[in-house]
C-alpha cells in the first residue's frame, strides 16, 4: 500500500513539473512571439543627404545607416581625398546644428524620415599648406595700381598636372586644377578668373606650375580661405587670403 502511495505521489510530482515546464515554455513562446511582432511593427524611418556646398564634387557624407528605428545612434561621416573639408553646419529635421568642425557627427534618429542639410567648412592650419608636392611657392602683396591683378603661382613639385584648360573671354582656367573662394564675400568666384598652366613636364601639355589671378577691383576687406584642388592626383592645399 505504502509502495502504490509513494508511486502516485511520484507521479504527481513529476506531471506538476512537466506541467510548469509547458507552461514556462509557453510563456517563453508569447513573449518571443510579442517581441518580433512589437520589432515588426515599429516603424523605420530613412535619412536622405542635401549638400550645400562649392566642394560638393570632392566629398561624400554617409550614415551609419540609411534606415533607422526612432531612438537609434545615427553617425555622419565625411568621406573624401582632402582632410581640410569639415563639418559646417548641419539641419536634421529642422534643428540646426552650428560650428561643428568636425568629419564625423552623431544624433538620435527622430521618429520622422529625415533631410540632413550639410554645409562644409575648411580646416586652415599650416598642415594644408602643402599637399604631396603641391604648395604656393608666391604670393604677392596685394597690388596698390587700380586695375592690377592679385597674383599667385602654385608649383605642383614631381607630380604634373594636364595643362588642357578652357578658354572663354578673358576667362582662362585649367580643367584639372579648381581654385574655389570659400568667403564669396570677401573674394567673389568670378574675381579668379585666370588658371593658366605653365608646361615642362615630360609629356606635351604637362604642367609643372599655374599663374593664379584675382581681379582686386572685385574683391572686399576680409578673410577669405582659397582652395586649389588637383584632380589629377587627388591632392588639395588651402590658402587664406587677408584683404585689408
Amino acid at each position: 500500500m505504502k509502495n502504490k502511495l509513494f508511486r502516485y505521489i511520484a507521479f504527481v510530482c513529476v506531471a506538476i513539473i512537466c506541467l510548469t515546464a509547458v507552461v514556462s515554455c509557453k510563456d517563453s513562446q508569447e513573449d518571443k512571439l510579442k517581441d518580433f511582432f512589437e520589432d515588426d511593427l515599429k516603424q523605420s524611418f530613412r535619412i536622405e543627404i542635401v549638400y550645400e556646398s562649392l566642394l560638393n564634387d570632392y566629398f561624400s557624407v554617409k550614415p551609419s545607416n540609411y534606415v533607422n528605428y526612432p531612438g537609434d545612434e545615427v553617425t555622419l561621416s565625411i568621406e573624401s581625398d582632402y582632410g581640410f573639408i569639415v563639418f559646417s553646419q548641419i539641419t536634421i529635421d529642422g534643428e540646426r546644428f552650428e560650428n561643428v568642425n568636425a568629419r564625423n557627427y552623431s544624433f538620435i534618429m527622430p521618429d520622422v524620415n529625415c533631410y540632413v542639410t550639410i554645409t562644409i567648412d575648411i580646416l586652415q592650419s599650416d598642415e594644408y599648406l602643402e599637399d604631396d608636392g603641391m604648395y604656393l611657392t608666391e604670393v604677392n602683396s596685394l597690388p596698390t595700381a587700380d586695375g592690377e591683378d592679385l597674383k599667385m603661382l602654385v608649383s605642383f613639385g614631381e607630380k604634373t598636372v594636364s595643362g588642357s584648360a578652357y578658354v572663354s573671354g578673358n576667362l582662362v582656367k585649367m580643367h584639372d586644377l579648381k581654385v574655389f573662394s570659400m568667403n564669396e564675400s570677401v573674394i567673389p568666384d568670378e574675381a579668379i578668373y585666370k588658371v593658366t598652366p605653365n608646361y615642362g613636364g615630360s609629356s606635351f601639355y604637362q604642367a609643372v606650375s599655374a599663374n593664379i589671378s584675382i581681379k582686386t577691383d572685385m574683391i572686399s576687406s576680409g578673410v577669405c580661405p582659397i582652395v586649389l584642388i588637383d584632380t589629377d592626383n587627388k591632392r588639395g592645399i588651402v590658402y587664406t587670403v587677408t584683404v585689408p
